[in-house]
């Protein structure tokens, strides 16, 4: 009998010693993983910077090549391909990640409004979330040069990014609610969009007046057949908004000041 629970002990303890073992291989694993996943993040990340650089260099508009990405990179060729085909791929992932991340940017704006009246203003009007986004995007061309140029020299923003939808889908609540006014949804979104990528072409490229990202973004709104007071007021209001939760929540923000 005592032999036998002796056995039976060692049993146990071989079988937790292997569950042990198996767990801590499994967490081995998974750190490895990560790790590699950090890293061609990381990889990822720098080629994509590379890209935008390139692409904004106003001397190298629709001349630019793998090379000169890789040098500005500073990698092999061979680290190109391993995540691109083409420049071209290469161009229209980055632009997917910036759509996708002024559309991140611009929620984040609602999101970390205090307000609670400007919250609800926000959730309520559509002519408010439209003078928001242009807004942001005005004020991020007028700090971060290299990303105003190559936004507005690739155009590179997907029709079926997260932002053009929801741009699409804003103007769509505005014009139900009587708010906006126009026939085609689709020559809207090519209007706000190609108006704000102008304005942000213009903030790159020009010494401005503080004013000024405004009054584009009032211009805007009123071809999109809101009123002249109400374009006025609301693009106010989103320029306020912008600088009261900008600093905070924008690392292109703090990285100008």
């Amino acid at each position: 009998m005592h032999g036998w629970i002796t056995l039976n002990v060692v049993e146990m303890l071989q079988t937790k010693r292997k569950r042990s073992s198996a767990r801590d291989e499994s967490q081995a694993v998974n750190f490895r993983t990560r790790n590699a996943q950090v890293k061609r993040e990381k990889m990822l990340a720098r080629l994509l910077s590379a890209t935008m650089k390139v692409c904004a260099d106003p001397g190298r508009r629709g001349n630019a090549v793998i090379d000169d990405v890789v040098r500005a990179a500073g990698v092999s060729r061979g680290a190109f391909y391993w995540y691109f085909d083409t420049l071209d791929e290469a161009i229209e992932t980055l632009g997917r990640r910036m759509a996708d991340e002024i559309s991140a940017e611009t929620y984040n704006v609602f999101r970390s409004q205090p307000d609670q009246a400007i919250r609800a203003a926000l959730a309520a009007n559509p002519v408010l979330r439209a003078a928001l986004g242009g807004q942001v995007m005005m004020c991020r061309a007028s700090m971060d040069s290299v990303w105003a140029r190559y936004l507005s020299n690739v155009h590179v923003l997907p029709d079926d990014s997260k932002f053009i939808t929801r741009v699409r889908r804003n103007l769509e609540a505005g014009r139900s609610t009587g708010e906006l006014h126009f026939e085609s949804v689709k020559v809207a979104v090519d209007y706000q969009v190609g108006a704000v990528l102008a304005a942000v072409r213009r903030c790159s490229t020009e010494s401005l007046q503080s004013s000024a990202p405004m009054e584009m973004n009032v211009l805007i709104l009123r071809g999109l057949g809101v009123r002249s007071p109400t374009a006025e007021e609301l693009a106010t209001q989103a320029a306020r908004i912008v600088d009261l939760v900008g600093p905070e929540n924008f690392a292109w923000w703090r990285k100008s000041r």
